[in-house]
């Protein structure tokens, strides 16, 4: 029987990058005091999850690496305590010359990268038909980014600090304002009290950690591959370690700001419009977005609705709805996966079944449940004060185009934003976009992509990616073609998916 579990080599980067060989060794060079330390092991990564219908029985050899590097690089914050982060290295072809390819996921979550996919199992068959195509040409590296689940120290523990907003009448973006600023405080002390410095928890840092794995493994250029903020993410290292890298493939992605602009998402929304107006059931009873949520949030706002949501612990839970709520009930539905729903869920709503809508609404009035590390996060990306007031004015009376309802933690968050002046992108970007996506529009892609960059409109499509799940439409994996084409320098063509509207919510005649 042959030992497939082995270690594999360690050492400390100081001027110079260690370099790892393809064998069973690993060379090591000296480093210095408050060098990246790191080790490497060979092993078979598997998931914890016994889910047949999430890939759980799934495994894949990998050289698993654990990297110590510093909290804070920049000296913003007090901390002193590294970081120990885990990283895998996926092998491609024995004697693969090409750059590997590092993969960045959506969110930001505190699952990611490297343990949603093989210690918590989320994979699916779309995922790993990506991750075959990419390992059939080069190798692939995933992360366990600082702060999350499978950061190994310091990992952000669990909380129930939270910030309740009233149900029994409206709550608009001045309420929610109010609420957060003493929420960071308390979420703040905790983080503190257990260890950790969420001002560590930002991009800048990320992008930094990537490049101390890239030198780990010894590579002199990789490839970037991202999924929404796996995006931003990827654009972050680009701008700063350039050099570095030798191509990018970004899905859905964002733009310099994290937060679309509203004439952008105004776009979006006509496109998916003009669709909807030609359907025969749609184009009758709800063919304009915009008009129909316009004519909704000011209904609302003159005239709130006490709407029903019982629970097991409180069968007469009732929530007051208002037009500040169609905000959230917006950036909840419309641009998913179901977005073939949306124009039947507006119109339940027109015709006063607020049922959907106070569902939204009951999820929206308690801040602070969700990980810090993901609050952390979004909160540097976050556009500055300037540009944020600069929204509300382009969103105008439509404010339902501005996501400062959903974001307030985000807004609100006491840590410095990430850098977003433009810059030069020297490397080919290749971007696939949808062209109904109210969350990354492509308009804001086009006004930043440059000259080396491609750009690959998806028809009928919204901020869906179907490596995410096994239920998306379409059924199969069309990213595997993009992937495939990226890694062949070949030319890709768009593609547009048979979509059928839903016309449940409608009546007949």
């Amino acid at each position: 029987m042959i030992d497939r579990r082995g270690f594999i080599g360690a050492g400390a980067l100081g001027g110079a990058a260690s370099v790892v060989a393809s064998g069973a060794a690993a060379s090591k060079t000296s480093g210095h005091a408050g060098s990246a330390q790191f080790e490497l092991w060979h092993t078979e990564l598997g998931s914890l999850r016994d889910s047949g219908s999430h890939y759980g029985y799934t495994t894949r050899p990998a050289d698993v690496g654990f990297i110590t590097v510093p909290a804070d690089r920049r000296r913003r914050s007090g901390s002193t305590k590294p970081y120990r982060l885990r990283f895998a290295r996926l092998r491609g072809p024995n004697g693969a010359g090409a750059p590997p390819v590092f993969f960045f996921n959506g969110g930001p979550a505190h699952w990611e990268d490297l343990w949603w996919l093989y210690d918590g199992g989320f994979g699916n068959n779309n995922t790993f038909a990506v991750i075959d195509t990419i390992l059939r040409h080069t190798d692939l590296v995933l992360i366990d980014h600082r702060g999350n689940s499978g950061c190994v120290f310091p990992k952000i523990p669990n909380n129930n600090i939270t910030a309740q907003l009233p149900l029994d009448r409206p709550v608009d973006p001045d309420m929610r304002r109010a609420a957060c600023k003493p929420l960071w405080d308390r979420i703040v002390a905790h983080q503190l009290e257990a260890g950790v410095d969420l001002s560590t928890i930002n991009t800048a840092e990320l992008v930094s950690d990537v490049d101390a794995i890239r030198q780990a493994l010894g590579y002199s250029k990789i490839r970037l591959m991202g999924v929404s903020n796996g995006t931003y993410r990827a654009r972050a290292y680009m701008r700063t370690y350039r050099p570095h890298v030798d191509s990018a493939l970004l899905f859905v992605s964002h733009a310099y700001e994290k937060r679309p602009n509203p004439g952008d998402v105004r776009a979006s929304v006509k496109r998916f419009d003009q669709t909807a107006a030609t359907d025969p059931v749609v184009g009758r009873y709800a063919p304009n977005t915009m008009e129909l949520m316009g004519e909704l949030t000011r209904r609302l706002d003159r005239a709130p609705q006490r709407v029903a949501v019982p629970s097991a612990d409180d069968p007469h839970r009732t929530i007051v709805v208002s037009g500040d709520d169609m905000t959230l009930f917006f950036w909840a539905a419309f641009g998913n996966r179901e977005i073939m729903k949306w124009p039947g869920r507006l119109w339940k709503v027109k015709q006063g079944d607020y049922s959907d809508l106070a569902r939204v609404a009951l999820r929206g009035r308690t801040l602070g449940q969700e990980s810090q590390s993901n609050a952390a996060y979004a909160g540097t990306a976050m556009p500055t004060p300037p540009v944020l007031a600069a929204y509300n004015v382009a969103a105008g009376e439509d404010r339902f185009l501005n996501r400062v309802a959903t974001e307030m933690e985000g807004e609100t968050c006491p840590f410095p934003r990430d850098a977003k002046t433009p810059f030069e992108q020297s490397v080919p970007v290749t971007y696939v976009m949808g062209e109904w996506d109210t969350h990354t529009p492509v308009e804001a892609v086009e006004r930043m992509a440059g000259k080396n960059a491609k750009i690959i409109v998806n028809g009928h499509q919204g901020h869906d990616s179907t490596t995410t799940t096994d239920v998306a439409h379409p059924g199969f994996c069309f990213e595997q073609a993009f992937v495939e084409a990226f890694l062949r320098g070949n030319q890709q063509e768009p593609y547009t998916h048979p979509l059928v509207f839903d016309h449940s919510a409608f009546g007949r005649d």
